[in-house]
């Protein structure tokens, strides 16, 4: 007694508007909504993949717009704007940069030397004397292994203390 197949039955679902809808969801959670750049829950999460990854060289740079406020007054969101483009122009493709939060900036540099990222800070300045925008920024680095059991709030902590030296040798204040 042979059977013999007399037909197939095929079901097509089209899922690319779900698709769609998930890929928003995922890029709001992870993006900062007005400069574009990511955000702090997704350095943080960059940051644990350099420690898992075994990286020999993690820098981390904290940035901080000086006069921001009194700039915002006058110029609005677009000194965030273009202060996220910049970081973005100049800093290299392994880069992850994040707002933080109001006028703080993070940028993650697997990878990266201390003498590298003083490099990068040099560059990040020039830019924006360039640009002629108006406004200077403190930017202040850490560099570290995995090795050295610290975090990203660690690596935070060091970095922004670099950066407001920075800033109180300017004669900013935070």
């Amino acid at each position: 007694n042979r059977q013999k197949v007399i037909g197939v039955s095929c079901f097509v679902l089209d899922v690319t508007e779900q698709r769609l809808h998930e890929l928003e969801i995922q890029r709001m959670a992870y993006e900062d909504v007005l400069t574009r750049v990511h955000n702090r829950r997704y350095i943080e999460l960059a940051f644990e993949e350099c420690l898992t990854r075994k990286e020999e060289q993690i820098t981390v740079i904290i940035s901080d717009l000086d006069k921001f406020k009194k700039a915002n007054d006058t110029f609005g969101d677009k000194i965030l704007i273009e202060f996220g483009d910049i970081l973005t122009k100049i800093m290299p493709e392994s880069a992850v940069i994040a707002r933080l939060g109001g006028d703080e900036f993070a940028v993650l540099l697997p990878g990266v030397s201390e003498n590298q990222a003083e490099f990068l800070i040099k560059l990040v300045q020039a830019e924006m004397t360039l640009k002629d925008m108006g406004i200077t920024a403190s930017l202040g680095a850490y560099t570290n292994s995995y090795q050295s059991h610290k975090n990203f709030v660690d690596f935070f902590a060091i970095a922004d203390k670099k950066m407001y030296e920075n800033k109180s040798q300017k004669g900013e204040r935070r």
